[in-house]
């Protein structure tokens, strides 16, 4: 393969990565606000030490990625 169409690749796939690292940002974002919202503090803390607890907390409030 051809050094311009490896490099094209390489850049697509950093591009796509930074793409869904800020989409997970986000969503951790959006799940903190609701937590806090319904008053779930203990939750919030406990989602950011635990990430099975967290994808559990992104699936209740319909924000999976």
């Amino acid at each position: 393969m051809c050094k311009a169409i490896a490099d094209i690749i390489q850049d697509g796939r950093a591009e796509g990565w930074n793409d869904g690292k800020r989409e997970g940002i986000d969503m951790g974002i959006i799940l903190a606000q609701k937590l806090i919202q319904d008053n779930r503090q203990e939750d919030l803390r406990h989602a950011a030490e635990d990430s099975d607890f967290k994808k559990k907390l992104l699936k209740e409030y319909a924000l999976e990625v």
